[in-house]
């Protein structure tokens, strides 16, 4: 278990701490050193291979729990006699190129593409772990410190397996030697710190893989990255930005004209069946489908957007709107038209362009976007006239009795003499 130990030296620092077994921390650190490890008439041994290169010999070393004075002094000669600097890697963790890539692309969908990695570099990030022995106590404190000698957060530690480490068998460290010879220096000076703990007895250096580079993705002549740096223990996919709308996706898929695009971004028009981005897309107030934008009309009544084919002309107005504003022939603008007072806006800007309609002495009106809708009403006649919000011009002008709900389009040559602008 790891815990925490606050150095009593001065700017020590706090430090994570492992205690550990006299004889684990032997066994350990034979296989560090280089030794293979037996069970032989139920005792633990090491074989490890002559130091004279010139020999095949081998050396058995008993580590025993009755035998770990000795077992620990033997490894201390061993370890001096061979002057180097003590190095390992944590166990099962990634250390190569074809150990990140599966899980790299198992995590994206390129539908139509391919994809690869690319620039992909792996380096040696270094740790020391510092070794306490406790002879009295037969215990053996270690603790983790960083290329600088700083402390190592005990997440850190467990998420890298710093603690759970082996020797580097077959992958050499990729950085210079006299990098690591340097931590284990700084090392040293900030483990003494710890004295009270024990006697500083071995400094290893723990070699964890960094993994830097991108993943790209090419579908027809599109192509678009990610990048990626972390540790290759812990190396999580990163999303792609999707290239049109910049939403983040692990599935990429194209239009219909071939964009790429995240896969969450895009749907299929009910009218046409084009895969499209959703922002291309709106359901259509009418029927209800989800279509293309530039296949609708916004209604001067209703304000939503609906497919051109569900336009109609309103019989009262002549607006052209959508399906679903009309009853019976009429839209809601016109079915809306309500007492208004020639002395209030927009009327009391309106009638002075039209004399004959002012003589009336009635009124009523509705609005669209587009368009006022005013009716007049006299003893004898009523007029409907439908003009352009702006500009005040007729659009359309009608005449009926109060007697019929009747309307009787007029023609356009008759306008001037109607509204009185002769």
């Amino acid at each position: 278990m790891l815990t925490i130990v606050k150095s009593t030296a001065n700017n020590a620092g706090s430090f994570v701490q492992r205690d550990v077994a006299l004889a684990d921390y032997i066994d350990w650190l034979a296989r560090i050193v280089g030794g293979t490890q037996q069970i032989a008439d139920g005792r633990r041994q090491f074989e490890f291979a002559s130091l004279d290169p010139t020999s095949s010999a081998t050396e058995l070393l008993d580590t025993s729990d009755n035998n770990t004075s000795r077992a620990l002094a033997w490894l201390t000669r061993r370890i001096d006699a061979v002057d180097a600097t003590l190095m390992a890697r944590p166990l099962d963790r990634p250390l190569a190129l074809h150990e990140i890539t599966p899980q790299l692309f198992d995590a994206y969908i390129i539908e139509g593409g391919q994809m690869h990695v690319a620039g992909c570099r792996i380096s040696d990030r270094l740790f020391a772990v510092c070794s306490l022995v406790n002879n009295h106590e037969s215990r053996v404190v270690q603790t983790v410190v960083d290329h600088e000698a700083q402390p190592v957060d005990a997440q850190l530690i467990e998420r890298l397996g710093l603690l759970a480490s082996g020797p580097c068998g077959i992958h050499p460290p990729r950085m210079p030697l006299r990098d690591a010879v340097e931590v284990v220096d700084h090392a040293s000076s900030a483990a003494r710190k710890l004295g009270e703990l024990g006697e500083l007895h071995s400094v290893v250096i723990v070699l964890s893989r960094w993994a830097t580079g991108a993943v790209e993705f090419e579908v027809a002549d599109t192509t678009t990255r990610v990048e990626f740096a972390d540790w290759a223990a812990e190396l999580k996919p990163p999303p792609i930005v999707g290239p049109q709308t910049g939403a983040p996706t692990y599935h990429l898929a194209t239009t219909h004209d071939g964009r790429l695009a995240a896969i969450e971004q895009l749907a299929t028009s009910d009218e046409t069946g084009h895969r499209l981005l959703k922002s291309e897309l709106t359901k259509c107030a009418s029927t209800g489908k989800l279509v293309e934008r530039d296949l609708c009309l916004e209604c001067p009544v209703t304000g939503e957007l609906s497919l051109k084919s569900t336009f109609a002309k309103c019989e009262t107005c002549l607006q052209k709107v959508s399906r679903q504003a009309l009853v019976t022939g009429e839209c809601g603008c016109c079915r809306g038209r309500s007492v208004a007072s020639k002395f209030e806006s927009p009327l009391a800007e309106l009638l002075p362009k039209f004399p004959a309609l002012a003589k009336h002495g009635r009124f009523k009106l509705s609005q669209s976007r587009d368009v006022f809708v005013v009716e007049a009403i006299g003893i004898w006649q009523r007029m409907l006239v439908v003009v352009n919000r702006t500009s005040f011009d007729p659009l359309h002008v009608a005449t009926g009795t109060p007697f019929t709900r009747q309307w009787n389009s007029r023609s356009k040559s008759e306008w001037a003499k109607l509204l009185g602008r002769v």
